[in-house]
C-alpha cells in the first residue's frame, strides 16, 4: 500500500452520513477515511472491469452516437441513468438525425442498453464524460 497524503476536502452532511454507514471490508478499521478509501477504491475498479464488458457490447458506431448524444448532458444519479440514455437515443434521432449520421439503428441501440443494468449505464455515462474530458484537454 502506498503512502498517504493528506487532503483537505470538504463534505455535506448527506455524504458524511453515507460514508458512516458503509459497510467496511476490514472491521475494526472503520474510521471515515478507511471507509472513504475503500469506497473510491470499489467504485474505481469496478467502473474498469465493467468498462471492458461495456465496451464488447457496443460497435464503434453505438459509441459514437452515444457520445454525440451526450455531449453537453449532465446526467446525475438523481435520475436513472437507464432512463435518461433510454429517453435520449429516441430523441438524438428524432431531432438530430444521429441514427442517420453514425449510421445506427436507434431502435437496436435502444435494446442493447435496456439489456444493461442501471450500474453499466452509469458506466456508460462515465466512459463518454471520459471521452470529453480527453477532448477537452487536447484543445
Amino acid at each position: 500500500m502506498s503512502k498517504a497524503i493528506k487532503k483537505s476536502v470538504s463534505f455535506t452532511a448527506e455524504i458524511i452520513e453515507m460514508v458512516e454507514r458503509f459497510p467496511a471490508r476490514i472491521h475494526g478499521l472503520e474510521e471515515f477515511s478507511t471507509k472513504l478509501q475503500e469506497m473510491v477504491e470499489d467504485l474505481t475498479t469496478l467502473i474498469e472491469r465493467t468498462k471492458v464488458e461495456i465496451r464488447e457490447r457496443f460497435t464503434e458506431a453505438e459509441m459514437n452516437y452515444l457520445k454525440d448524444m451526450l455531449n453537453s448532458t449532465l446526467m446525475s444519479p438523481k435520475l436513472s441513468y437507464r432512463s435518461v440514455l433510454l429517453m435520449q437515443v429516441k430523441d438524438a434521432d428524432r431531432y438530430e438525425g444521429l441514427g442517420e449520421k453514425w449510421q445506427v439503428e436507434p431502435t437496436e441501440l435502444t435494446k442493447k442498453i435496456e439489456a444493461l443494468t442501471e450500474f453499466e449505464c452509469y458506466v456508460v455515462a462515465k466512459l463518454v464524460d471520459e471521452f470529453w474530458q480527453n477532448q477537452s484537454k487536447k484543445d
